[in-house]
């Protein structure tokens, strides 16, 4: 989670230098319309795994990790494997920084 949360500091440290820069030689009304347009894309990218991932299944606390005997029944205390989505997280978090 604090990966996530630096991915906004650490993009920010990498494009301040050459937003300084061009923001203060340019045209400053284009390069504030591309800027909203990243920061449009990043919390579109932020918002893809809400679309993408399959419906929250509640599961009981009780059986969590416990596995059948007979093995008539899946394992509940698996992992979804929804792990990889924290670099689709840090991407939308770089893009806003």
């Amino acid at each position: 989670a604090g990966l996530i949360a630096s991915s906004y500091d650490i993009a920010a440290c990498v494009c301040l230098t050459f937003v300084s820069y061009f923001g203060g030689t340019g045209h400053k009304p284009r390069w504030l319309g591309w800027g909203v347009l990243i920061m449009a894309l990043g919390s579109l990218v932020f918002a893809l795994p809400h679309f993408t991932t399959p419906p929250y299944q509640v599961r009981v606390p009780e059986r969590m990790g416990l596995c059948s005997a007979n093995h008539t029944e899946t394992c509940v205390g698996e992992e979804g494997g929804l792990s990889a989505y924290r670099y689709v997280f840090m991407l939308g978090q770089f893009l806003h920084g």
